[in-house]
């Protein structure tokens, strides 16, 4: 099995990474119309990369994850953690979970806010 490789995103993997991002919520069963409602929060865009960090998950060369982190002066945000439905369950989103943590804890933040959709209330606790 492949390792899971962490790294920065790239600025041009941006529509790669939204797509990510939409796929992995469409499986959980969202509507395609609620899908579109929800498409400019669930975007990797310039803004979003400008004002996160924003870094990916590789499994054999495959983009498997992606997650978003706001610092701040005390507490960061986790804007986004998204793993690719094939990906899931194999440690991808645990790996991307972890290095969040360490770049909030690297920026002085002393806690991390998560907002997430329900289905992954039970990842996070």
């Amino acid at each position: 099995m492949d390792a899971i490789r962490i790294r920065e995103a790239r600025p041009e993997e941006a529509p790669a990474l939204t797509e990510l991002v939409l796929e992995s919520k469409r499986h959980w069963g969202y509507e395609e119309s609620l899908m579109e409602l929800w498409r400019e929060d669930l975007s990797i865009t310039p803004e979003v990369m400008r004002r996160c960090t924003v870094f990916v998950a590789e499994r054999g060369g495959e983009l498997s994850g992606v997650a978003a982190v706001a610092g701040g002066i005390t507490e960061a945000e986790l804007e986004h953690l998204w793993v690719r439905p094939s990906a899931m369950r194999r440690g991808v989103g645990r790996r991307l979970f972890e290095h969040a943590l360490e770049i909030a804890r690297a920026s002085g933040a002393k806690s991390i806010v998560i907002v997430s959709d329900p289905h992954a209330q039970p990842f996070y606790e």
